[in-house]
């Protein structure tokens, strides 16, 4: 397995979208204001634009809408494009940069911030199930599972009833052009699939191996 990258670096706060070029698709990102110590950590577990902040005395919070974006710069310094992307989505595969918004906790006009951007070499996928409630499926109809390099056996963790099982097969649904449904293998009448679950997929080898078939 190839060693995780890391990137760091400092920008200057302005209160408006500060987007900054790492390289890679980053799973972490970790500001700090230099100036006040507050701080804003996104995870690509966590909704895209979300963060977790911090205060200075080391209080905590979920930061809705006032986090950090993935993002792709394309073109020279000075005529930068900037494309937002999802995080889950296979064009978050092509994330090179991320933007710290605009209303961030940590994004004071002209106090330093320190970032990070961390990237791991293991693949976890974010889905919300958009499919009818008691589904004995998985589908987010925002993913394209075949795309984003799932196959038969991998596992899916519903985190929000908090079961498990193994992808059987990947589907196209009537009237969808993504391949966005999961069947599971040996089915789930005990674990099924309500609307707006949140749920995890990635490779065997990368869940607790106890766990893998807790949904069948």
């Amino acid at each position: 397995m190839e060693k995780a990258q890391v990137a760091c670096g400092i920008v200057i706060g302005t209160a408006a979208d500060i987007d900054v070029r790492t390289g890679f698709q980053a799973d972490v990102i970790k500001l700090i204001n230099l100036t006040d110590f507050s701080t804003s950590t996104w995870y690509r577990a966590l909704l895209d634009e979300n963060a977790i902040a911090g205060t200075a005395s080391g209080t905590l919070s979920l930061a809705v809408s006032t986090g950090v974006n993935l993002i792709k710069i394309d073109g020279p310094v000075g005529s930068e494009v900037v494309t937002v992307l999802e995080a889950s989505g296979v064009k978050g595969l092509f994330a090179n940069g991320f933007r710290i918004e605009s209303d961030a906790g940590v994004n004071d006009d002209a106090e330093l911030i320190w970032w990070e951007a961390i990237a791991s070499q293991r693949r976890f996928i974010r889905a919300v199930h958009d499919g009818t409630t008691s589904s004995n499926y998985l589908e987010d109809r925002s993913l394209d599972f075949r795309e984003l390099g799932v196959t038969a056996g991998w596992v899916v963790i519903n985190f929000t009833n908090d079961n498990r099982g193994v992808v059987d097969e990947i589907q196209r649904p009537t009237g969808q052009t993504r391949y966005c449904r999961l069947t599971i293998a040996g089915g789930v009448a005990a674990a099924d699939f309500d609307t707006a679950d949140v749920c995890f997929i990635m490779p065997p080898e990368e869940e607790q191996i106890t766990a893998i078939t807790a949904m069948a």
